[in-house]
């Protein structure tokens, strides 16, 4: 029979579908609900055997197929009646419901491991219906296997010739595989052209095709093992020297399952030995005895070492040795002694599958590893068990379709309720389930066969549990069930409600918190919890960026929302957020960052100004003094200053002033002096502001100074150096006298290089006075000073030295050097140097004059007796030309050792 469902309005039609179809029913509001039952009255027929999988006569079939097939039966398949042997060997208990069809079932086996390559598969069946004569169906299909197709590959082969003349000749061919090649010549292949001179080529193996018996691009199918047979031809029916094969060992495919292998034969007898092309590089071929090279692409690629699986079989309850146990690893077989012991060799290193089967036992399927050793692995059997049946009961009614899981058994009952299952002795869970009952449950002890029958019936069950806002249970929030009447929890959080067996749906609410929905199946008395979160708010920040027109780019951050940059206006928006405590920071270069936090329990907007790091402003740059010579205790330098503006939320502590883009120095002020700087050299300066809280202004506009100074309008200098002595103003009463009035004079004993006051090059002539030693202070002109003028004398400028003791105070330095003479120290003023001081008329050009001079006076202490050389000439002798006190050098140096 057959039970049906149908549902139309009142007198009209109705629609009719099998209930087996269906686990549910959907009517309209208008319409009734109709059942009819369809009673057969033939005497029934076997199951069908349906769609499988590979199928019957099916070749090439791929060695890591499943073996699928449907059993269908117009009152019902017997699922425990199901056995199938594959190639003899009972594989009953690998197959499994892989699906549940209207009229039967869908059985599948996923073979352990992989089947056998190229080998014819017999699948015998046996089954029967669930009819009150059961009837049987008995039949078997055949497939075949394939193997694993190789890899696709294009290998160049060269041979060479080696003439006796010792010439070299070479040829190329080409060999592949290709999934769209054929064993004989195709359109991936090319025909070899007659041969002229020295070639190679690979014989067709179609030797009926007579049209292209020759190749030079064989190209062959991945999935089928193959053999190239390579000719040389030679020219003439010469010797050669030497004739062998090459190829690149690198292009050479490398597979798991497939592998090149080369040797040398002849056209009618294959080689006894080969080498794998991976390995070598090259073979020799004596082509002119009438060898030729043969490659296989073949699955024969043995080689790796190999390993043993042994062990025992044993009864798992007994621990007695199993006799006759069929075990399987790799794809090798082998069968347990009478002592339970069995071995299989011939196993690389590894992971396999095990399956041992025995005869009433159940089959064990397991895994065993080889790592560079032999294996044990002992094997336990699970006796056959007992069949178990029963019928099922739904509300006292003997009822089909029932899903039954009997520990490891799972099946759905039949006609009538009659289900069995098949156990090995034990205590199980048995659970029963029907469309709209809850779920049966019950634990049953197996010991041997027995009748075990179901009663499924209907009834309510309790959900309840505690109900809490945002984590504390409270009072008053309601609890819908299927949008029903809604309970309300006490002041504890606890709810109680009553539901039959189904799927519901319940809801919590409360107001000012978002609902709580959940659906479950309700089978049993269920604890279900809520916790309601308040209803999301939305938190707006109003970022305010001070001084600016355009509050853009501001980087707003509130965990655990994204962050957000801030549009024009300022203003971002985080939705969707919980009540809470949040930390907001708020940021920007050049900006101080702001980080407030807040607590919100509604739609809140919050203002937020960052101040900003204001650069100075109004740089101006200048350099001081302008003019030479410059006022005592003054320096060239440029002076910088700068504003800030007035009103602002942040004060800056320090200012970093930059020079041509470098840092040079801090300061406080709005105000700084360079003094490292040059005349003639152009800077540029900008400044930055510090403040106290660690920000940094950006650089202010920069300002750019050329320094130029204007020189001395004075035409000479005179250098005050007599150490107090006062020669230096005798000097400039000296030149007053004889009109000079265009003269700049130091300040007593100045160091020049030290003040930077003066600039040689600005005089047309230095006069440089020096006093006396031993009369008080012997002060010394500094290296640097003296360095100005022997680079102003080098310069062609002229110098004027006048001073007693020069040659003695100055021994041995470079200014001394410049004026060409040597001395010697004259005697002390007791004894006295000089009486009197006569002009050389050549140098003064003929005019000569006589005078005495301040004999055995302090202007007479050890003068200086000097002697001229390269170029130099005297310009006053002493003492009736007896020694010569001053002396001058191409009318530019001159030096008197007197006064």
């Amino acid at each position: 029979f057959r039970l049906y469902i149908g549902h139309g309005v009142p007198g009209g039609a109705v629609s009719w579908d099998d209930m087996k179809l269906f686990t549910s029913y959907p009517v309209g509001s208008d319409e009734i609900i109709y059942f009819k039952v369809e009673i057969s009255s033939g005497t029934g027929t076997a199951p069908i055997l349906v769609s499988p999988d590979p199928a019957p006569g099916a070749t090439d079939v791929p060695i890591s197929s499943a073996i699928c097939f449907n059993i269908i039966d117009d009152v019902g398949v017997d699922t425990t009646s199901l056995q199938v042997w594959l190639n003899g060997a009972d594989v009953t208990d690998g197959f499994e419901v892989a699906e549940i069809l209207p009229n039967g079932y869908r059985f599948c086996y996923d073979p352990p491991g992989f089947l056998d390559l190229y080998t014819d598969y017999e699948v015998h069946i046996r089954v029967s219906d669930i009819d009150a004569t059961p009837h049987e169906l008995d039949t078997s299909y055949t497939f075949t296997t394939g193997g694993f197709c190789g890899p696709s590959f294009m290998l160049d082969l060269v041979g060479f010739e080696v003439t006796t003349d010792g010439d070299t000749l070479d040829q190329s061919i080409t060999i592949g595989t290709d999934s769209a090649a054929s064993e004989g010549y195709d359109s991936l292949d090319f025909p070899a052209p007659p041969p002229i001179d020295f070639s190679v080529v690979s014989l067709n193996p179609d030797e009926e095709d007579t049209l292209f018996p020759m190749l030079t691009r064989d190209i062959r199918n991945n999935c089928n093992e193959a053999v190239w047979k390579i000719m040389f031809i030679l020219p003439g029916g010469s010797t050669p020297a030497a004739t062998w094969l090459e190829w690149n060992v690198d292009d050479v495919p490398v597979s798991s399952m497939w592998c090149l292998r080369v040797g040398v034969g002849t056209p009618d007898t294959p080689p006894e030995t080969y080498q794998f092309m991976t390995e070598v590089s090259s073979i020799e071929v004596n082509a002119a005895a009438g060898e030729i090279v043969y490659i296989k692409y073949t699955t024969e690629c043995g080689g790796e070492e190999t390993y043993c699986v042994r062990g025992n079989v044993t009864d798992e309850l007994t621990g007695e040795a199993i006799e006759g146990a069929q075990i399987t690893i790799g794809g090798l077989t082998d069968f347990s002694e009478s002592d339970g012991s069995y071995e299989i060799c011939g196993l690389v290193n590894g992971e396999y599958d095990v399956v041992a089967y025995a005869e009433g036992y159940e089959t064990l399927y397991t895994s065993v590893t080889i790592s560079d050793g032999d294996a044990t692995l002992d094997l336990e059997l699970m006796p056959m068990g007992y069949d178990v049946c029963g019928t099922t009961y739904v509300d006292g009614e003997p009822t089909g379709g029932v899903h039954i899981v009997f520990g490891p058994a799972e099946t759905y009952s039949g006609t009538g309720g009659a289900f069995c299952v098949h156990l090995t002795a034990g205590t199980y869970e048995v659970t029963a389930d029907y469309p709209g009952y809850p779920v049966y449950v019950d634990t049953v002890e197996v010991t041997g066969d027995m009748s075990y029958n179901i009663n499924i019936e209907s009834g309510t069950f309790t959900v309840s549990g505690i109900a809490s806002l945002d984590g504390t249970p409270a009072e008053g929030i309601t609890i819908t069930v299927d949008g029903g009447s809604p309970v309300t929890t006490d002041s504890t959080g606890a709810y109680s409600v009553d539901v039959p067996y189904g799927v519901h749906t319940f809801v919590a609410s409360y107001p000012g918190y978002a609902d709580a929905e959940t659906t479950i199946l309700v089978e049993s008395d269920t604890t279900l919890d809520f916790d309601l979160s308040p209803t999301t708010i939305q938190i707006c920040v109003n970022v305010t960026l001070e001084g600016a027109d355009d509050n853009s780019g501001a980087l707003v951050q509130m965990p655990p929302a994204a962050e957000m940059l801030t549009p024009p206006s300022g203003t971002v928006c985080f939705d969707d957020m919980d009540w809470g405590e949040y930390t907001i920071t708020v940021s920007k270069e050049y900006f101080a960052t702001v980080e407030t936090t807040i607590t919100a329990n509604c739609d809140t907007a919050i203002d937020i100004t960052l101040p900003y790091y204001w650069e100075p402003s109004g740089l101006t740059c200048e350099f001081a003094p302008t003019e030479r010579p410059f006022p005592e205790d003054e320096a060239l330098h440029t002076a910088i200053s700068w504003t800030i503006p007035t009103g602002t939320i942040l004060t800056p502590s320090e200012f970093v002033i930059y020079r041509d883009g470098d840092p040079i120095d801090t300061t406080t002020e709005l105000s700084y002096d360079d003094y490292d700087v040059e005349d003639g050299g152009t800077y540029t300066y900008t400044v930055v502001a510090l403040y106290d809280d660690g920000g940094v202004s950006p650089e202010s506009e920069p300002c750019e100074v050329t320094i130029e100074v204007e020189p001395d309008a004075n035409e000479l200098l005179l250098i005050d150096f007599d150490n107090g002595a006062g020669f230096a103003d005798d000097m400039a009463s000296l030149l007053s006298s004889i009109g000079v009035s265009d003269y700049t004079m130091t300040g007593p004993d100045e160091d020049i290089a030290a003040t930077g006051r003066y600039n040689l090059n600005d005089y047309d002539a230095v006069f440089v006075v020096l006093g006396i030693r031993g009369d008080g202070s012997d002060e010394t002109m500094s290296d640097e000073m003296q360095q100005m003028l022997v680079d102003y004398i080098d310069a062609g400028g002229f110098v004027y030295i006048c001073g007693p003791d020069f040659a003695q105070d100055y021994s041995g330095t470079d200014l001394l050097e410049r004026f060409s003479f040597s001395a010697i120290e004259g005697s002390d003023s007791t004894t006295g140097n000089v009486q009197f001081v006569t002009m050389n008329s050549i140098f003064y050009l003929g005019t000569s004059w006589r005078s005495d001079y301040a004999y055995q006076t302090s202007a007479d202490h050890y003068v200086d007796v000097l002697t001229p050389f390269g170029g130099a000439q005297p310009v006053f002798y002493a003492n009736e030309d007896s020694a010569i006190v001053g002396v001058h050098f191409a009318y530019r140096r001159i030096y008197t050792s007197i006064y």
